[in-house]
C-alpha cells in the first residue's frame, strides 16, 4: 500500500524520510525518525537476525498498529543484506489489551473488570459468593511471594474446576475471589462450597503449605442492584462465617443489615453519650461464701437512654 513512498524516493534516507511524514502518528514521529536510521537497525542486528518495532500509524484519517520487521538475510562475513516488511497489527494489539484488560496476571485467569462486564449482563436468578482463605498473609510471610502467587494460581484452578462452565470466577484482590453460581438451589450451592473446601485443604497437603481453609458468604443474584451492593452483601455473610465455629460459610440475610445499622448508630452516639453523660458506674458486689460479707465488687457500665 506504500510502495509508492519507495518508487518516487528511490534512496533510504528519502524513503523513510517521506513514509514516517506521510504515515506516522505525530506521537511516534521523534522514536521512528531515530530508529530508522541505518546505524540503529545495524546495531540492532549485530548480534541477532530480527528486529522490531511497532509504531502507530494514520491513514484516510484512521489510526492504527503497525510493525516494521528488518531482518537480516547475509550470510557471516558478506556485506549487510536487510528486508524491511510493514504489517498492521491493529487486531494484534487489540486483542493484548484486551487480554491486559480483562486477565488476571497472577492467576491467568478472569479478572475483576471481566467480572463486573459479564455481572453487568446476568439477568437470570443464582448466587454471587465472596470467598477469602483464613490466614493467608500468613503462607506470604512464611513462604514468599513468589510461593503465594503460585498458592493463588492453585486456588483459582481448583475453585474452577469445581465450578460449572456457565458459573463465572475471578479473582478480586489478593486472596480474594467472587464467583456467579447460575443455580437457585441452597443445597447444590452448599455441595459445591464443601467441594472447594476439601479439594483446597488437599491443595494445601500436597503443596507443603499451612492449610488453606476458606470462608465463603453468599447473597441471592438480583440483577436490580448493583455489583458493589451484592458484593458488600456477600462479604457481611463472609464476615460472619469468618467467625463461625459451626460452618465456614452463611447466607446474607436482611438482619443482619439491620444489626450492622443498629451498631453503626450505637458506635455514632458514643461522643454525644459522653457528653450528655448517659453513661453510668454500677457495681455488682462480690461476697465470701463463708462469711457471707462484701469483699469487693465488680465495675460495670451501663448506658442510660431514653428510649
Amino acid at each position: 500500500e506504500y510502495g509508492d513512498y519507495f518508487k518516487s524516493h528511490p534512496t533510504y534516507d528519502q524513503a523513510f524520510s517521506a513514509y514516517i511524514k506521510n504515515t506516522v502518528s505525530p506521537e511516534d514521529m521523534h522514536t521512528m525518525e531515530r530508529e530508522t536510521k541505518r546505524k540503529f537497525i545495524i546495531e540492532q542486528l549485530k548480534d541477532k537476525n530480527i528486529f522490531f518495532k511497532d509504531f502507530r500509524a494514520i491513514r484516510k484519517g484512521e489510526s492504527f498498529f503497525c510493525r516494521m520487521k528488518a531482518v537480516k538475510i547475509s550470510k557471516p562475513g558478506e556485506p549487510l543484506c536487510v528486508v524491511l516488511g510493514f504489517a498492521n497489527i491493529s487486531f494484534q494489539k487489540e486483542k493484548d489489551l484486551e487480554q491486559y484488560a480483562y486477565v488476571d496476571s497472577v492467576t491467568g485467569g478472569h479478572n475483576y473488570n471481566y467480572f463486573k462486564e459479564i455481572a453487568a449482563n446476568q439477568k437470570k436468578a443464582g448466587f454471587l459468593v465472596s470467598m477469602d482463605i483464613h490466614g493467608f498473609r500468613i503462607i506470604n510471610k512464611v513462604c514468599g511471594t513468589k510461593t503465594g502467587d503460585l498458592v493463588i494460581k492453585g486456588i483459582y484452578k481448583i475453585v474452577n474446576g469445581v465450578l460449572s462452565e456457565s458459573d463465572v470466577l475471578s479473582r478480586i484482590n489478593s486472596d480474594h475471589f467472587a464467583f456467579i453460581l447460575k443455580t437457585e438451589d441452597k443445597g447444590q450451592v452448599e455441595a459445591i462450597l464443601n467441594t472447594i473446601t476439601i479439594n483446597l485443604v488437599n491443595f494445601s497437603t500436597r503443596f507443603q503449605t499451612p492449610q488453606l481453609i476458606p470462608y465463603f458468604g453468599i447473597t441471592n443474584w438480583s440483577s436490580e442492584k448493583s455489583l458493589e451492593m451484592l458484593l458488600s452483601e456477600a462479604n457481611t455473610a463472609k464476615n460472619q462465617a469468618k467467625n463461625s465455629t459451626d460452618n465456614n460459610f452463611d447466607f446474607y440475610t436482611e438482619e443482619y443489615a439491620t444489626r450492622l445499622l443498629e451498631e453503626k448508630a450505637i458506635t455514632d452516639n458514643f461522643k454525644k453519650a459522653l457528653e450528655n453523660g448517659e453513661f453510668e458506674v454500677w457495681y455488682q458486689k462480690k461476697c465470701s461464701p463463708e462469711s457471707e460479707s462484701m469483699i469487693g465488687a465488680e465495675a460495670l457500665v451501663r448506658w442510660r437512654q431514653e428510649d
